[in-house]
């Protein structure tokens, strides 16, 4: 029989090789018996080591450390940024393995995964609301980099495991977005919108977050263009419709707009849509956001007048309307305050005082009954309004304690003021 010769080198080899694979197995160990910090030391160890360093199974058994630490209740009370980084460790020992073998143990990373994820998911939420917005980008980012591997292979993988999977990418997609819009990085803001949009996931609030995207990076051309797509997929959403109006206003384009919509309504004169959004851009124009109203103000409020009066004989029980109509009576009647505040104490002005307190006593009368019906039609459903409606019974709220406290309503004003307190 032939004899093995091994030489001495041979057996240091076999001995090193073993002593770090031992590592590896007594840092498993010490995770079973929740003793971390010696896990640490001995994975730490092979990671050192280079004949371990590259093997899946080490990065493997690293993230398993720092998972279970994160989720061991002993560490509950750490500071929430240590037990966040034992995370991140976590998802980077996993995302290592994936690099070194994509396919080992993979069912197994593919649940980690999912459950990475949706920890960096809620903890970017939570920094995107106190306001540390690059914070929230990384980790946003760091969902997008897991749902990217192998060309989005791996996110149907985990989905078909984890459904609520593919609600925590298109969320993360999104908040990168706003995220990026919040640090000025609009380009980037811009990517991350599109990428929502070709996945399928486009939004009226998605069109206009694009929108405001565009305008700050002063491209009109692609602004426009995609407040149009915006329009075409969602014609009947108001605030897509406010952004098209907004846009030709600020862009001074206002009247190929108005043309437009004239023709429209002339084609169309019982549409009440197209008469509300036609009185909407004239007070628009009468009132622009920068607070200079253009000389001919007075003939746009009245030509918004008119229009909002078509708009509610076609449709009286549409509570947007009714409650717009009000608006205007009511900005109107702020405006004659303003100029009221103006005013001296001589005799003249005292007498010009007392006029414009007469205008504007009559333009509170005007804006009420209408306040009013949009109270009506809106407060017996209440607990049940979602969306536009919601604002709006909000805002009629605040618009008719306004209006019932200038016009000295004492009892109606503390009836709306609880209402007003009481919802949510």
């Amino acid at each position: 029989m032939k004899k093995i010769v091994l030489t001495a080198a041979a057996i240091l080899g076999m001995a090193t090789a073993y002593a770090q694979n031992a590592a590896i197995q007594t840092a498993k160990n010490y995770l079973r018996e929740n003793d971390y910090d010696n896990a640490v030391k001995y994975i730490n160890q092979a990671l050192d080591d280079p004949s371990t360093k590259d093997k899946p199974k080490t990065h493997f058994a690293k993230g398993d450390i720092y998972m279970q630490m994160f989720l061991d209740t002993a560490y509950k009370t750490d500071p929430p940024a240590k037990r966040l980084q034992a995370y991140k460790d976590a998802g980077e020992a996993y995302l290592k393995v994936i690099e070194l073998d994509a396919d080992y143990e993979r069912e197994d990373i593919n649940a980690k995964l999912a459950s990475i994820a949706t920890v960096y998911y809620n903890e970017a939420v939570t920094r995107y609301k106190t306001s540390s917005y690059q914070d929230a980008y990384n980790l946003f980012s760091k969902v997008g980099q897991i749902d990217a591997l192998e060309g989005g292979k791996r996110t149907k993988e985990i989905v078909k495991i984890f459904p609520p999977y593919s609600e925590v990418v298109v969320n993360s997609k999104e908040m990168k977005g706003y995220s990026a819009m919040s640090l000025n990085k609009y380009d980037e803001a811009l990517a991350a919108f599109k990428e929502l949009k070709n996945a399928g996931k486009a939004s009226p609030t998605l069109y206009i977050s694009m929108s405001d995207a565009y305008d700050k990076l002063a491209k009109r051309d692609e602004q426009l263009a995609i407040i149009q797509e915006g329009r075409k997929a969602y014609p009947d959403d108001a605030n897509l419709r406010n952004e098209e109006i907004n846009f030709y206003i600020a862009t001074d384009r206002t009247s190929e707009l108005t043309s437009k919509l004239e023709e429209a309504v002339a084609a169309d004169p019982n549409n009440a849509d197209l008469h509300h959004t036609l009185a909407n851009i004239y007070n628009n124009m009468a009132n622009p956001k920068s607070g200079n109203k253009p000389a001919n103000a007075a003939e746009l409020t009245a030509k918004a007048e008119a229009s909002y009066q078509k708009a509610i004989t076609a449709k009286p029980d549409n509570a947007e309307y009714n409650f717009n109509f009000s608006v205007l009576y009511y900005m109107q009647a702020y405006d004659v305050v303003q100029e009221m505040n103006k005013l001296g104490e001589t005799p003249e002005e005292m007498k010009k005082y007392k006029a414009l307190t007469a205008e504007k006593d009559a333009l509170f009368t005007k804006a009420l009954p209408f306040a009013e019906k949009a109270y009506d039609l809106l407060d017996g459903r209440a607990d049940k309004l979602t969306g536009k409606e919601k604002e709006v019974y909000i805002s009629v709220l605040g618009e008719l304690m306004e209006l019932y406290g200038k016009m000295n309503k004492s009892e109606q004003y503390a009836k709306i003021k609880a209402k007003k307190e009481a919802y949510k």
